[in-house]
């Protein structure tokens, strides 16, 4: 299917949308390619694997705290993007019974259907594909095996044997999607959106979350002076992800990342756009889609900005704003804190929000934590402490603590010796972390700014959430 310079927004299935785990990629992708015929965007979401059972709420600190969090963020956002488009049947992808629970306490479980396999697609939703072929896939090439399923109108079927698949789909069409391939729900979501535009894509080398968490200081170390070699290391990194494709032959790119920013390292040649894809590309693209068709409008614009830079895009943003018609609320500077972000991000109806902190960093604290996990085993923790606090109502005050982890036992975190250790260790550390036993705590003030300590808390004291509903 080439669709030349199409590029508009797509309408969405609406029929049916999926839902699935990274561990049923192949299922999911073999599933995916059964729409040949549509030009639809057809909706999968990507469900965390979750081992504690639903509770409907969970303390900080508790077992399976971060696994909770996880699979109720996941329900709720999977939820407020549904409910912009009202599916008919929502059919759920080999989920376990405790990921079930998540989904069914936020969504109609009268409309839900389970599937196993890609024949049950067929005879309970009636689909009657019409494929030109069938392209086979190795299990770890399923990404690929999807891209060229789709847009030949072709059924996948993973198979062992099969050979090596080409990684990219070059048409000559307006656009460009890359993509990091990753073999999961993501890649599939993006894929599918592709398809639905019309836009040629690429996949990209896969970038370990872990490798990546220095990226947030060296480029803020870069940005100073324009001299920190490490920049360079991540250029020549992300440039060489990027040789066989001419980005001068595309009007704008869009990068499905898992956080290099490839525009910056493209030094923005052509329009470039990225999406992070562990906040669930699924739910990203169906959002975009239903608000481009939105036609209504609040007619306002939020600008954010804590003033921190000699030159800032502010001034175009608001020129910008204003050609558009649209009123204009300014949060600078005194007025750049992290209530007001809060307050207007949360409450203040708003079209447009624009925030420009640079990722601003704080000072903080040092601290060290020794806790005794469940089986009696000593250990020492290290991490930055960021601590926050605002008013909320009457006399209460919200407080925000944000815990960067820097050490385990002497080993860096998330490197690879920790990964031998036992979950309840980690379970454990967080109860050790909530318990705040001063003794067991030593915190020292430190007075450089923290690399992270713009990122979400860890936790706040008093806080809730609204959801939409069906």
């Amino acid at each position: 299917m080439d669709t030349g310079s199409k590029s508009a927004a797509p309408e969405v299935e609406t029929r049916w949308v999926f839902i699935s785990t990274n561990r049923e990629i192949q299922l999911a992708a073999t599933v995916a390619s059964y729409f040949p015929d549509s030009t639809q965007y057809v909706c999968f979401f990507e469900f965390p694997d979750v081992e504690y059972p639903y509770t409907g709420a969970s303390d900080f600190g508790t077992d399976g705290y971060i696994s909770r969090i996880n699979g109720d963020r996941a329900a709720i956002n999977i939820g407020n993007a549904l409910a912009k488009i009202q599916p008919e049947q929502i059919v759920l992808l080999r989920l376990t019974e405790i990921e079930k629970a998540y989904l069914t306490a936020h969504l109609p479980k009268s409309i839900m259907i389970e599937l196993d396999s890609p024949a049950q697609l067929q005879k309970r939703l009636e689909i009657a594909p019409s494929f030109t072929g069938e392209v086979r896939a190795k299990p770890e090439e399923v990404t690929r095996g999807l891209l060229q399923a789709r847009f030949e109108r072709k059924k996948l079927v993973v198979d062992d044997l099969a050979d090596a698949l080409p990684p990219s789909r070059f048409a000559g069409n307006s656009g460009l999607i890359a993509i990091e391939e990753d073999g999961d729900l993501h890649d599939l979501a993006a894929i599918n959106f592709a398809y639905s535009c019309g836009l040629d894509v690429a996949l990209l080398p896969p970038t370990d979350k872990k490798g990546l968490f220095p990226l947030a200081r060296d480029l803020n170390e870069w940005s100073r002076d324009r001299s920190h070699h490490a920049y360079q290391s991540w250029k020549r990194w992300a440039r060489a992800a990027l040789r066989d494709i001419d980005f001068t032959r595309y009007e704008f790119a869009t990068f499905f990342t898992t956080g290099l920013p490839y525009g910056l390292f493209l030094s923005n040649s052509i329009p470039c756009s990225h999406v992070i894809k562990y906040l669930d590309a699924g739910v990203q693209i169906l959002n975009a889609i239903a608000l481009e068709g939105d036609s209504y409008r609040f007619g306002n614009a939020v600008l954010f900005s804590p003033q921190l830079f000699a030159s800032e895009e502010i001034n175009d943003i608001r020129s910008s704003c204003q050609t558009a018609g649209l009123r204009i609320k300014e949060l600078l500077g005194a007025e750049a804190t992290v209530e007001n972000l809060a307050n207007f991000g949360g409450y203040y109806p708003y079209d447009l929000l624009h925030i420009c902190s640079h990722g601003g960093e704080t000072d903080g604290y040092f601290s060290q934590l020794k806790f005794q996990d469940r089986q009696g085993a000593e250990h020492l923790a290290e991490y930055y402490e960021v601590v926050g606090f605002g008013p909320v109502r009457g006399d209460r005050v919200m407080v925000h603590q944000k815990i960067i982890f820097n050490r385990m036992d002497g080993h860096r975190w998330m490197s690879e010796p920790l990964n031998t250790f036992p979950k309840y260790v980690f379970e454990d550390l967080m109860k050790a972390i909530k318990a705040e036993n001063r003794d067991a705590v030593v915190r020292a003030p430190h007075r450089s700014p923290i690399a992270l300590s713009w990122r979400r808390p860890i936790r706040s004291f008093d806080a809730g959430a609204d959801h939409a509903r069906f």
